[in-house]
This record gives C-alpha cells, structure tokens and sequence, in this order.
C-alpha cells in the first residue's frame, strides 16, 4: 500500500518508483480495451492482464484496488477514483474519514488548522452573519431560540433543560466514563490540554483560563451587577428568577452576612443554592460559615426555606407551589428551617419524603 504521507520529501521519480512496485489484475472490457493496448500491451476482450497502480489508474479510475487503512490497520476494498479523492488509504469508519478530512486540511491551510471554524476569516464571517439574523455571535445566544427550545423541553420533559433530568446527567456521566474514566469531560486530562492549548493560539500564551479574557471577564461583571440590582453581590439569575416569583427582597442584610431572598411580610428567608454553591461546600471553613448564617437568620426572627438545585429550578406553577407549601409549613409550626432538594425530589424537615406530593 501507497501512502500519501510518505510521498512528502521525495521526488516525483521516487513516487512513480514506489507506485510502479504495485500490480493489479485487471479484465479487459470492451470499455477499457483501447486504453489497455496503447500501453503496448497485447491483449483480447476477455483477458486478465497485471497492470501497475499508475496504469491501472489511467485505464480506469472505477477499478476496485485492495487497501489498508493508515488509521486503523484495516484491511478493505475501495474504487481508485475514492482513493485519490482521500490522498490516503481511509477506510469507511466515519472516525477515519473525520481524521483524513482534518489532515487534508492542513495541508491546504496550515498546520493546526483541522476545520473551517478554525480559520480566522471564516469564522468571523459566521459570526457577523449571526449578529444580522439573530443578534448574537450564535444562533444558540438568540433569545427566541433559547425561548422555543426551553418551551419544547417543557412540553417533552417538564424542564427547560433537559441536562438536568436524572437519566440525562447518568447517561452523560457513564459515556464520560467510558471515554475519559472521568466523571465529566472537563475533567479528562487531554479536553483541558486541548482547552488550553485553544486558549493560547486565540488569545495569547498568558491565557490559561476563558475567565482571563477581558472581553469575557466585562461580560461576567456587567451580568452579576444586573443580577444584584446595584449591590454588587455575585447573585444567580435563578436567585433573581425567585425573588421576582415572590416579591422578595434580594441580597438582604442581617449582621455581617447577606441573606439571598427574604419576604419582610412572613418573617422568612430564603437560600438558593446552585451548582456554583457545592463547588466549594467540601471546603470545613465554608460550613461554618453556612452555619453561622443560620444562626444570624433565626436570632433576626426569620425562618428558613433552603432551595437546592444542580442545572435549573422547576417552572414558575410548580415553583409557586413549592415555596407556598414551604411558607404555610413554617408558619404553622415550630421548625424553623425546610430544605427542598431538587436534585433528589425531596422536601426534608423533621422527615424526608417526595416533593412530587406538594406539586402535583
């Protein structure tokens, strides 16, 4: 077998040499026949005759030729003409195909450059077309595509987002762990080598981090300072979404501590606890810090609703719902903090049991 990779570096003369080496049997058709006789070739309709690679490619580019694939050492059978359109031997495996299209173009556009969105012209182009039909660099940022998708996933699903669903997030992590042996992608050593590595050919070799990048960092400061309506405290849209559900005041002061959401009128507050939340829940002076809040709000006289979540809260009927429960229980009793998991669907108090009673 031919490679195209080997031919890098060596003369035509030495091509021709390599490909002369190989011969391949050939019928004489009435189709080919003319062709097969003006190599100086005697031969009749019906005969077989042995020709090299570069005569058999001239009599016919429809010839089937044995090959071995450069990727994964598979044997197979293709048309010449396919074989020259691939420049290597790349079998039918859509991986191979994917890995010969990535090498095919960088040879055309430079190393490193393995698709279209890699090519600076090109994906600015994409970009400026996106900004004029959707107003945003992705069609994926437009507000009326977020809008329709979390609508159909709500009728589908119940939830705007359907990575949150328990059979989504099991069947993520156990392909995750087939592929990386992590729990998530981001934690497989070659995805961060690869992120890194982005980093710095877009924005520079200080870049480590997409936090770093000052366009990003504006855009994540504007967005915490909208959220938390001019105090300046790091607030969660979901925090923002449940105040507004419930009239609330956000980010309210008690001490030296600031309490997501209260409601004056009920004497009772509430914290939301996100993703963000457990990323540093393992950390022993964070715990003591969550208990010393606790202790702040029931001496102010409030009582508590914790509300805990992973990627999304539930709709605004069911989340209604849930908090008027909460408040009704509270007020009726002497328990003085109620915990809604909505990662497991549980409402915990002096007993655990399925929060699905509550919202249904």
């Amino acid at each position: 077998m031919i490679l195209a990779r080997e031919f890098f570096g060596l003369n035509l003369i030495a091509v021709i040499d390599l490909l002369l080496s190989n011969e391949i049997e050939v019928l004489c058709k009435a189709s080919n026949l003319k062709k097969i006789l003006s190599l100086g070739i005697k031969a009749e309709k019906g005969d077989s005759v042995k020709l090299t690679y570069m005569q058999a490619k001239f009599v016919s580019q429809n010839l089937i030729v044995e090959c071995k694939c450069i990727y994964c050492d598979k044997v197979f059978k293709q048309k010449i003409r396919r074989r020259e359109h691939f420049i290597n031997d790349c079998c039918y495996n859509k991986k191979c195909i994917q890995k010969n299209n990535e090498f095919k173009f960088e040879l055309k556009h430079g190393k490193g450059i393995k698709n279209p969105g890699q090519i600076k012209e090109v994906r600015e182009k994409i970009e400026n077309t996106c900004q004029k039909r959707f107003g945003a660099s992705s069609p994926f940022g437009s507000k009326d595509v977020i809008k329709k998708r979390e609508q159909n996933n709500l009728k589908k699903y119940g939830k705007k987002n359907v990575g949150s669903l328990p059979e989504t997030r099991e069947k993520i992590k156990n392909t995750c762990q087939k592929r990386y042996g992590t729990d998530s992608v981001f934690q497989a050593r070659e995805v961060k080598e690869k992120i890194s590595n982005t980093l710095k050919n877009r924005y520079g070799s200080n870049i480590t981090n997409v936090s770093q990048i000052p366009e990003v960092r504006k855009k994540i400061n504007n967005t915490l300072i909208e959220n938390s309506e001019g105090t300046n405290i790091n607030t969660s849209k979901e925090q923002k979404h449940i105040k507004d559900l419930i009239n609330g005041f956000l980010n309210y002061k008690i001490g030296r501590k600031r309490i997501d959401i209260v409601r004056l009128d009920l004497m009772i507050a509430y914290e939301v606890d996100g993703r963000g939340h457990f990323a540093y829940s393992k950390n022993e002076d964070f715990e003591k810090q969550e208990l010393e809040r606790e202790e702040l709000i029931f001496k102010a006289g409030f009582k508590l609703v914790r509300i805990v979540f992973d990627l999304e809260i539930l709709s605004d009927e069911k989340m209604l719902k849930l908090i008027s429960y909460c408040n009704t229980y509270l007020l009726s009793c002497n328990e003085r903090k109620i915990i809604v998991d909505l990662r497991n669907n549980t409402i915990t108090t002096s007993k655990t049991f399925d929060l699905k009673r509550v919202i249904q």
